[in-house]
């Protein structure tokens, strides 16, 4: 028998409940021990090496808030989260702020909680990994650097890794029935929470019968809300002024009641992203997407006039890819399975939830939101995020141009991050598209979101450690851009794969090295007449999937949209490497 990876505490007073988290806990693969008091639990501590502790705070002889407090005065302290039923937003901040990795209000069904537990352990696993490689890589000197720490992949070595990765991950992941999925559904509260304070904020903006102080002392009962409320208030989203706002009552008249409403939801419920453990999944890099495109799709309402729609466009944006993060929890082996499947086979992470389960996250978010009385034609938009901007066309008016909007503000704020999955679908708004929507100036809505998200990453702790450096440039590649867009969504992707492209003039005419050659929005017979002389060396085209058969005549033929991996793979082979001296200084730079 195989033994269990994790070893867990817990702690409660009532015997009942102590034993059915340990069971529960059991089922999952843990080896329990149970404690009835604080004084017992440190006594344990002290003993065994624990991956988790889970306690409740209202116990006899020493109570969970001063347990919590001993252990995370430790220096390496276990997870710690807490299991209550005392439901004070002071307490929880408190020991939030602390360094309590999670707080879950009894009563919790026991899978989730398992599940909870079992995803914090192996985030923090992966992150102190993460921090030893990182210490290695640091303590080796440059100058010892071999070439073989600085080469990089060739097209035949990746190659001959595929193939074996192919055949080893040839078999698919179990699919879940609609049955299942609706039964797992059912404790979706404990893994996405929405306070009530968020959801009654939210009620009263919208109901319009209620004033500017009644929603601001509404705000009051959540400290996280004011924050996030006075904090957007004063962005330069909103306020052009230099008078700083520092009035609640001021704040709502400022944004408007309906945008605090969908701001207090949507906000809250990311909360799931800072609170959550996905292990497959950068969450720094997801927070930071939802932030900007609930920014990104402020820029489009305004720019393209559509005031009249923007009702849940916010909603929507912010929290477009918290139906993958709860699917994630409720089925954390899956996703790990699916996401290597993913990375050895060169398909996105879409592709995967497509063939496992009965509704796509995006849909499964709405339905989620339905459960919190979100009117329908707020959540409705989110059911058709993923699908092709070529089949919104079949959809009525005001549904089909929400939902492009959205699309558009979460290719913005990948564009602003500037990072990518690999398992992720690439996929950019063309300029036609852009154009039907009243979006004329691209660039000063990449550039507005960008300065709004340096602002957040600036004042918030959930952002202050999520900054990172422009990746390392260990390959070169040559470049035309053919399509004439207002804003170039590709250079911003492929150079994000540590490949520097460098302009290449249409009249250049023959090159040795592999030449990329941006068509998206360019039809076949455009081709030619666009480029004075065709490069006679490896061409690597990036075009929509409705040309991309035409296309093969000029050349190797990348149909969008396609995968971040695959777009990476294609990239790293038709540029030319930097020379290993190159590369150590890079690696040096990186280092230093």
């Amino acid at each position: 028998m195989t033994q269990p990876d994790y070893r867990a505490l817990v702690v409660d007073d009532e015997v009942m409940i102590r034993q059915l988290v340990i069971r529960s806990l059991a089922e999952h693969g843990f080896i329990c021990d149970g404690a009835s008091n604080g004084l017992e639990a440190k006594t344990l501590a002290e003993a065994v090496k624990y991956d988790a502790v889970i306690t409740d705070l209202r116990m006899p002889e020493c109570h969970g808030h001063q347990l919590a407090v001993d252990l995370l005065a430790e220096q390496n302290p276990p997870v710690l989260v807490i299991h209550t039923g005392v439901m004070e937003p002071r307490l929880a901040r408190d020991l939030m702020a602390r360094g309590v990795d999670d707080i879950l209000f009894k009563p919790v069904d026991g899978d989730v909680l398992a599940v909870k537990v079992m995803t914090l352990i192996d985030r923090r696993r992966s992150r102190e990994a993460k921090k030893s490689a990182e210490s290695v890589a640091k303590a080796v000197p440059c100058d010892q650097l071999s070439e073989n720490d600085a080469a990089i992949p060739t097209a035949a070595s990746v190659a001959d890794a595929q193939q074996r990765k192919v055949q080893t991950f040839s078999q698919n992941v179990t699919p879940v029935s609609l049955i299942e999925l609706r039964a797992k559904s059912a404790h979706v509260k404990q893994v996405l929470p929405i306070s009530q304070t968020a959801m009654d904020v939210f009620e009263m903006a919208n109901a319009g019968s209620y004033d500017a102080d009644q929603i601001a002392d509404a705000i009051t009962r959540d400290a996280s809300l004011v924050v996030e409320v006075l904090r957007l208030a004063n962005s330069s989203l909103y306020n052009r002024s230099s008078e700083k706002i520092t009035g609640l009552e001021d704040a709502v008249a400022l944004l408007g009641q309906k945008r605090v409403g969908e701001m207090a939801v949507a906000t809250n419920a990311l909360g799931a992203l800072t609170a959550g453990a996905l292990p497959w999944m950068d969450v720094p890099l997801a927070w930071q997407r939802s932030v900007a495109a609930g920014m990104a799709i402020e820029s489009l309402i305004s720019q393209g006039s559509h005031r009249r729609i923007e009702c849940g466009l916010m909603i929507c944006g912010i929290m477009h890819n918290l139906g993958r993060v709860v699917l994630g929890t409720l089925y954390p082996a899956k996703y790990v399975s699916m996401v290597e499947r993913c990375e050895h086979l060169e398909r996105t992470l879409l592709e995967e939830e497509t063939a496992v389960f009965p509704t796509s996250h995006t849909e499964f978010l709405a339905n989620l939101l339905s459960q919190w009385n979100v009117p329908a034609d707020i959540r409705h938009p989110l059911k058709f995020l993923l699908e092709p901007y070529s089949s919104l066309a079949a959809i009525p008016e005001t549904t089909r141009t929400k939902a492009r909007l959205i699309k558009a503000a979460v290719a913005i704020s990948q564009a602003v991050v500037g990072r990518w999955e690999a398992w992720e679908a690439i996929e950019f708004p063309s300029e036609d598209l852009l154009m039907s929507l009243g979006i004329r100036d691209m660039p000063a809505i990449i550039e507005r979101t960008r300065d709004g998200l340096e602002e957040v990453l600036a004042s918030s702790p959930k952002g202050a450690s999520n900054s990172v450096k422009s990746p390392t440039k260990a390959r070169q590649l040559a470049y035309i851009d053919l399509s004439g867009a207002s804003f170039d969504f590709l250079r911003g992707v492929v150079s994000s794969t540590e490949t520097e492209l460098v302009e290449f003039p249409v009249d250049a005419g023959e090159s040795e090295d592999g030449v990329l050659v941006n068509c998206l929005g360019v039809p076949p017979r455009e081709f030619s007449a666009r480029l004075a002389t065709r490069p006679q060396g490896q061409v690597l085209i990036v075009t929509d999937s409705s040309f991309a058969q035409q296309y093969r005549q000029f050349g190797e033929v990348l149909s969008h949209p396609h995968s971040y991996s695959v777009l990476r793979s294609a990239c790293w082979k038709a540029a030319r490497e930097i020379t290993v001296e190159a590369a150590k200084e890079e690696r040096c730079n990186a280092l230093a």
